[in-house]
């Protein structure tokens, strides 16, 4: 997966995902369910961030999910960063999404 560029301080950036199943290769229900990404410096272990999607901006039953990135960005350092999405359902049980997202932010001008 490529690198998302972001700026530090940027009040409008949105990231938006996807979710699609390996197997069927449709997209991933998660209606119903609360959909996270947490965020870390990389190589690190710390959780930063985590993020709920956007519910006025997300369609969560036909798999795309809208992270508004603007808080995490308004404290984020420059350098790299790495993400996990996380689907938490209803009764408590949790799926991973196996990929991570890269993030590179830089320093306002």
């Amino acid at each position: 997966m490529d690198t998302i560029s972001l700026v530090s301080g940027d009040g409008v950036a949105n990231l938006q995902v996807t979710l699609v199943r390996d197997d069927t290769g449709l997209s991933f229900n998660a209606g119903g369910a609360d959909v996270n990404l947490r965020l870390r410096k990389k190589g690190s272990t710390a959780v930063l961030a985590t993020i709920n999607y956007a519910n006025d901006a997300s369609d969560p039953t036909d798999g795309r999910v809208v992270f508004n990135m603007s808080t995490f960005l308004t404290t984020a350092d420059e350098g790299f960063y790495e993400g996990e999405v996380e689907v938490t359902f209803a009764d408590d049980s949790s799926q991973t999404v196996y990929q991570i997202i890269n993030f590179r932010v830089r320093a306002q001008f």
